[in-house]
């Protein structure tokens, strides 16, 4: 018991540190060497009593910026394992304490739960509210419109959809790992009028000087003498100082866009059905194909997207062509089936001048979308290709590619067609396979870009 009682005197130190001059890593060093000096003295574990770190049993640890002040150890003992997750007998004035409040999503593939700092109107997503010594203990949760977006004042209390149908005011009880998890939906509570009041907010937001909604969190938890380590920051415009309010760990509130685009990446041409006879490899010789490149790209490009909660689709993820019709229509239709709001064809131009880069943007009602898109995602690409000046064209009256019809008939919010310098330029091919990564990641750049300003 004498190891246990000088671990948990250690982390009742990092919590006064934490207390005192604020959540750092820089008495990290001065914790792991005093904690090294014990484990060499009298806290060196036997074969018979061991101590650990171990994940939470109940509930997947969420992944956060910093290192958590709560202390999880699994004493061992005869077989017997007993999993402690706060410091007993906490002799420190605050007493018990509310450490963070943030936005999270789960993770599909680890099923963890990972910070972000921004999501969508219809999208669900986890407040994870980080506690010490109050597990079992009732949190309740209300989350603001910090500029009155959509209410009436500033940090009005909105009525977001969850699974309790709960109103303005949500509660949980902290797990055993010691956080409380609410699971919200980003859409009104439901009533008869949830779709209408959906489309209001999106167009309240839409008419924001920003285009955005910005989000704080207000912690209340069960019991006395709480300590809340909020992280709103001194000089708020309404005086709004307590510390149970929360925006995120930069001191910025959570922005909320009115919708989540879907993003569609068009890797041109494509060869190889057998069924119908349609063979397009696009420019190239017997050897290098425009086709094949296209497809390097958009994969690159979708594997960055992926990691941004964005909904994206690619019209083909192999080398095939599967429109009986021809090669142009199952792109368009694709797109729109997919409800799509951003459209990016790939292609690569014919020749061996590896500078020839252009974007063709899409004319009819979305030229201005198309074009601010096209100069976000031609910025970031500067490093990287021979991006001349002026040339991004229009595509109302360009008639070489009859009019581009996967732009003129796509039905969302901007498409561009993108041409990645001469198929025949050996310089180029290779600067594609070398760097495809840092492409990707660019044009992705480039469209977040256009996203954050648009949605």
């Amino acid at each position: 018991m004498r190891k246990h009682k000088k671990i948990s005197w250690i982390t009742e130190l990092q919590h006064k540190l934490d207390i005192k001059f604020g959540k750092g890593l820089y008495h990290a060093g001065f914790l792991l060497a005093l904690f090294g000096c014990l484990s060499l003295t009298s806290c060196q574990p036997n074969s018979k009593d061991k101590i650990e770190n171990v994940p939470s049993e109940t509930r997947t640890t969420p992944t956060t910026e910093r290192e958590s002040p709560r202390t999880k150890i699994t004493i061992t003992n005869s077989n017997q394992k007993q999993t402690m997750n706060n410091p007993p007998n906490s002799d420190f004035p605050e007493g018990s304490c509310v450490v963070d409040a943030y936005f999270a999503r789960k993770s599909e593939e680890t099923k963890e739960y990972e910070k972000i700092k921004s999501s969508a109107l219809g999208e669900t997503v986890y407040v994870m509210v980080d506690t010490i010594s109050l597990v079992g203990k009732e949190i309740s949760l209300n989350i603001m419109d910090k500029d009155k977006i959509i209410s009436e004042k500033v940090y009005e209390k909105l009525s977001f959809t969850d699974d309790k149908n709960s109103g303005d005011t949500y509660k949980e009880k902290v797990g055993n790992d010691g956080y409380a998890i609410f699971k919200i939906t980003l859409k009104p509570s439901k009533d008869d009028k949830e779709e209408k009041k959906l489309a209001e907010w999106r167009n309240k937001i839409a008419k924001a000087s920003d285009k955005k909604l910005k989000l704080s969190l207000k912690v209340k938890a069960e019991g006395d003498n709480i300590t809340y380590c909020g992280k709103n920051p001194d000089g708020q415009t309404d005086g709004r100082k307590e510390d149970n309010y929360w925006l995120d760990t930069d001191a910025k509130a959570f922005i909320v866009r009115r919708k989540n685009p879907v993003i569609v990446i068009d890797p041109g041409h494509g060869d190889n059905n057998s069924k119908n006879s349609v063979f397009d490899p696009g420019a190239g010789d017997e050897k290098e194909y425009e086709k094949d490149y296209a497809l390097i790209i958009s994969k690159a490009i979708k594997s960055e997207l992926d990691k941004e909660n964005i909904k994206v689709y690619m019209t083909r993820e192999d080398d095939i062509n599967v429109d009986p019709k021809g090669p142009l229509n199952w792109r368009y239709e694709s797109a729109n089936e997919k409800k799509g709001d951003i459209f990016v064809s790939i292609h690569l131009n014919s020749g061996t001048d590896n500078s020839v880069f252009s974007v063709y943007q899409q004319g009819k009602n979305n030229e201005i979308n198309s074009k601010d898109m096209a100069q976000e995602i031609m910025e970031k690409l500067k490093p990287l290709v021979t991006v001349p000046t002026n040339n991004i064209r229009q595509v109302k009256g360009y008639t070489r590619f009859n009019t581009l019809a996967v732009l003129n008939n796509f039905k969302g919010e901007a498409g561009i067609l993108m041409e990645f310098g001469g198929i025949g330029s050996s310089t180029n091919q290779q600067n594609i396979k070398t760097n495809k990564d840092k492409i990707g990641k660019a044009v992705k750049d480039g469209i977040i870009s256009y996203v954050e300003k648009n949605f």
